[in-house]
């Protein structure tokens, strides 16, 4: 703290055994080193203090600049833009599966705009003739029986 060499602590000494006494000397260096001491543990509280007030704010700032860094590294960048694009492929080639009806499944949904067989010549958006409704009947119809 003062930066005193051995031979300054000795002439230092020799200068208050004279100034104060030999009577006096030995109250003097007892008060002196608790002050000494004192100040140097009050020191190292401030210290510690100052460092956990300022650790948090520095932390922070060490992320900050690490997501900086990665978020402007080009082979990361590339890296992640190839990814997506793969996770993109993926999901077109598996909407086109879905999508498109297989010729050997037999439950495969009809196209939009094909007739389907079953409706009667209807298109899929279209409602089925329901019994009773305002129809001509056809020969062979049971309404026509009635």
């Amino acid at each position: 703290m003062f930066n005193l060499q051995g031979s300054e602590i000795v002439v230092i000494l020799l200068l208050a055994l004279v100034v104060l006494g030999p009577e006096k000397l030995p109250d003097a260096v007892r008060k002196f080193t608790q002050t000494y001491a004192e100040l140097k543990k009050m020191s190292t509280g401030f210290q510690s203090e100052l460092k956990s007030a300022l650790d948090e704010p520095m932390r922070e700032m060490r992320d900050t600049a690490n997501l900086l860094r990665d978020a402007a590294d080009p082979s990361k960048l590339t890296a992640e833009a190839e990814a997506e694009r793969r996770v993109l492929d993926d999901a077109d080639v598996a909407t086109e599966r879905i999508t498109e009806p297989s010729p050997a499944n037999e439950w495969a949904a009809p196209t939009p705009g094909t007739a389907d067989p079953s409706r009667n010549g209807a298109t899929p958006f279209e409602p089925l003739a329901q019994p009773g409704d305002d129809q001509v009947a056809t020969p062979g119809d049971p309404r026509e029986n009635s």
